[in-house]
């Protein structure tokens, strides 16, 4: 198990947050999104904004999306049909 929170050092959340990558929400990850929640809507499937991001950033940045939201995983059949959510833009 991990460390209990209340005993976590600053320096260990300073080394945790230096090791982490930052991904830019651009303008084409937000269009992404919008058109991943309209799909799901569709389908009677409501997705959160932030959920909608995280799978359109992970898309766009062809990055692999691991979590244990079980709202995400929806996205795992996305990466075969990637151009039908991307921006049409050069």
């Amino acid at each position: 198990m991990g460390k209990d929170p209340e005993k976590i050092g600053k320096e260990e959340i300073d080394i945790f947050i230096s090791s982490l990558f930052f991904y830019e929400i651009t303008r084409n990850i937000s269009k992404t999104a919008g058109r991943l929640r309209q799909k799901y809507a569709k389908k009677g499937i409501t997705l959160s904004t932030s959920d909608a991001i995280i799978g359109a950033a992970a898309l766009i940045y062809d990055l692999i999306l691991a979590t244990k939201k079980l709202s995400i995983i929806r996205f795992r059949t996305l990466r075969s049909k990637k151009s039908d959510y991307l921006s049409k833009r050069p």
